[in-house]
């Protein structure tokens, strides 16, 4: 591999480089069967700033007070790189 990369082709290069990048952020699903403790919390957090994440609650939580859609859980459990589980 040529190091030397001038002009357009460094452009490129970049370009080349940020691409892959985005590839490797990861969509992360947490389902949750009751309400986190302090350092699931922490961990769901910090798996945030890395990666796209979304939350999914299985108990009644007091925010939403919605049940459980569960054939958009199946679509969303195969549509997410990763599928966390807290018990």
């Amino acid at each position: 591999m040529d190091h030397n990369v001038k002009g357009q082709d460094r452009k490129n290069h970049r370009n080349d480089f940020i691409r892959c990048w985005v590839v490797v952020m990861a969509k992360v699903l947490h389902i949750l069967k009751c309400k986190p403790d302090e350092s699931v919390a922490r961990l769901i957090e910090a798996s945030a700033t890395e990666d796209e994440i979304a939350v999914v609650s299985l108990y009644q939580d007091e925010v939403s007070g919605t049940a459980v859609n569960w054939s958009r859980l199946v679509e969303d459990i195969f549509a997410y790189d990763r599928v966390i589980c807290w018990w």
